[in-house]
């Protein structure tokens, strides 16, 4: 039989508003009262209602994700590894998760969600539009980037890109690579513009001579890549990548061409996943551990959803990266 904030309130000879009161936290109740109410519950195995809870609150206890780009999006793996984080966290802190997955009008279905009081707050996977600003600005809706923006007012988790790619950037000129060559996908989106912009600072900071650096960016297909490749091999140490997947397609055309990594050429990759670590031989790269992004992020909103005294604008919050060094970049001399 399941345990009622009635039943609680018989056994400890209290009111019910008392009992509820107390389970809430809102509310005059003596601390020695809210001890004894919490312990009991915990120890009847209590489970909160949540439909009735959000009857009382107006509250759905429910945050929605926005993935503005359909799972076979290049980034997919990425934002899955989000997701994840995102949901457990959520799950932990007694909300649920609904994700609103489309790549055109997301304000629509946002609007929809938000109208009808079915989420409370919303994170984001990409850039802010001017359409989503209007319907979570007209709402009042709290909101968490799950990224960067120039926009200081907004809530923002992410790695600091720049600062990732010039360490390691810098750790491999340190370790005797000269000339380095960058290849890139889309640079219309800004991750990608800060990656670049580590590269090249690493290169400057570090003295190479911009005659032993070749950059090529908005790589869209293999003989695309290909070519780039071909450059970069016949002139250059190292190749470093934008990501995982266009590493993957470097990786292909390597391979197909009989240049062997680290033997004749090296290989790294701004962002590290698990399918690097099963490529042959392992890639250096750097992990940005995305589905830690995701449960801070969704802690972010739901502290400032859950206390009145959390700033409910201009948290920002730089999550630790990591460092993957594997044998792509190991000297085989």
């Amino acid at each position: 039989m399941t345990l009622s904030i009635a039943d609680i309130a018989k056994s400890l000879n209290l009111s019910v508003t008392t009992v509820s009161r107390a389970l809430s936290g809102k509310g005059r109740v003596s601390d020695a009262t809210r001890r004894k109410v919490i312990k009991y519950a915990e120890q009847n195995g209590y489970v909160p209602n949540s439909i009735a809870q959000s009857l009382v609150t107006a509250k759905a206890n429910t945050i929605a994700f926005l993935m503005t780009h359909t799972p076979l999006d290049d980034n997919a793996s990425f934002f899955m590894q989000c997701m994840v984080g995102i949901c457990k966290r959520a799950s932990a802190m007694s909300y649920d998760v609904i994700v609103v997955n489309s790549d055109k009008k997301d304000e629509v279905e946002l609007q929809r969600l938000i109208a009808k009081r079915k989420v409370d707050g919303v994170i984001i996977n990409r850039e802010l539009t001017p359409a989503v600003i209007t319907v979570l600005e007209q709402y009042k809706t709290p909101y968490i980037l799950l990224g960067s923006s120039e926009d200081s007012a907004v809530n923002q988790v992410d790695t600091d890109v720049v600062k990732a790619g010039e360490e390691l950037v810098t750790k491999l000129i340190q370790s005797g690579i000269k000339k380095l060559a960058y290849i890139g996908e889309n640079n219309c989106y800004a991750v990608n513009k800060r990656r670049v912009m580590g590269f090249e600072s690493a290169c400057e900071k570090n003295d190479v001579s911009k005659r032993h650096v070749f950059t090529t960016q908005n790589m869209a297909s293999q003989d695309e890549i290909d070519q780039a490749v071909r450059t970069a091999a016949a002139t250059c140490e190292c190749i470093i990548t934008s990501d995982d997947l266009i590493c993957l397609r470097v990786i292909n055309a390597l391979g197909r061409m009989g240049i062997n990594i680290p033997g004749q050429i090296k290989l790294a990759s701004m962002y590290h996943n698990y399918l690097l670590d099963i490529a042959v031989p392992r890639i250096t790269g750097i992990n940005h551990r995305s589905q830690n992004l995701g449960e801070h992020a969704a802690k972010m909103l739901i502290d400032i959803l859950e206390n009145e005294e959390q700033p409910s604008r201009g948290n920002k919050l730089w999550v630790v990266y990591e460092f993957a060094m594997r044998e792509s970049c190991v000297s085989t001399s």
